[in-house]
């Protein structure tokens, strides 16, 4: 039985919050392309949130102050996956690794009400690394004092799982909160 469950955030414990936004701004391919050249700063801690608001806006037209009120609005907890968390948190530790510009991240699970919920949370912006940097993952297991084998990376992305499976750490593709649930428990089996 795994000792350790890392959840990633925006696709799993909440709504994707980027695609929604880039999606009403540019069509599905612009917003793919933008997306992944203006993100990638935010989430690795290069650039503050109010700069990275700052830079969306000059995209769109808005001021930055108004895009970080719509990336606000567009928080959205995964009410499932939080009352199995509050369930598995008896039986696993459990942790939040999410790639993520840190203020957001945290006025997000302030915004949800579980900032307590988790053991520890690591923010890629914070540690600068981001998924899926083996570092990363190596780090949690410190932070967590487990070994690879022992520990679980719940997300919705693919390549992400990529990065935990070269330091040892089990994968699970996260597509709803009763298949997490189906999953865990033949893992206790």
């Amino acid at each position: 039985m795994k000792k350790l469950l890392l959840f990633d955030c925006f696709g799993v414990v909440m709504r994707e919050v980027a695609p929604y936004w880039f999606r009403r701004y540019y069509t599905d391919e612009e917003a793919d392309r933008i997306k992944e050249s203006m993100m990638h700063d935010g989430d690795v801690g290069a650039v503050p949130d109010d700069v990275l608001y700052r830079r969306l806006g000059e995209t769109v037209g808005a001021p930055g102050e108004t895009i970080r009120r719509e990336w606000e609005d567009l928080v959205i907890p995964n009410a499932e996956t939080i009352a199995l968390i509050r369930e598995l948190k008896s039986r696993y530790r459990v942790a939040l690794l999410s790639n993520a510009m840190s203020g957001y991240l945290r006025y997000a699970l302030d915004k949800c009400g579980i900032a307590d919920l988790f053991d520890f949370v690591i923010v890629s912006a914070e540690v600068k690394l981001v998924k899926p940097d083996p570092a990363i993952f190596r780090l949690a297991l410190e932070r967590a004092g487990v070994v690879a084998k022992d520990a679980l990376m719940i997300d919705d992305v693919e390549k992400n799982l990529d990065g935990a499976k070269a330091v040892g750490i089990d994968g699970y593709l996260f597509r709803s909160a009763a298949g997490l649930r189906d999953y865990l428990a033949r893992d206790t089996q």
